[in-house]
């Protein structure tokens, strides 16, 4: 992802705003490096710290932008209601999606 370039993205034909913010920038962020709003349709991704002392920033990113990205998919299919979910329920929803999320991914360019 560009840290300089807010992007959209399809998710299940709602339309996503991806945002990379400082924790100055977005106070929901809190210690988190990362969330998603359901409510406004926003995928927040943390810029890197100052004091961070993680070696690659970039693998940390993409992951949090993927965990994140799941979450918004999850949000849009409805599961976001249901407490507790059988794994092979998970693993069957996962398998339908998958191609879908594979693109979101290849479009943020946080596939690896």
């Amino acid at each position: 992802m560009n840290t300089d370039i807010d992007m959209k993205l399809d998710v299940l034909g709602t339309e996503y705003l991806i945002l990379e913010r400082s924790k100055n920038e977005d106070e929901i962020l809190g210690d988190n490096s990362g969330y998603c709003d359901k409510t406004t349709k926003k995928i927040v991704i943390a810029k890197r710290d100052s004091d961070s002392t993680l070696g690659d920033w970039d693998a940390y990113r993409r992951h949090c932008l993927r965990h994140e990205i799941i979450h918004a998919f999850m949000f849009e299919s409805g599961l976001d209601s249901i407490e507790s979910y059988p794994l092979e329920f998970m693993v069957d929803w996962t398998a339908m999606q998958f191609r879908k999320i594979q693109r979101a991914f290849e479009i943020a360019g946080c596939e690896r």
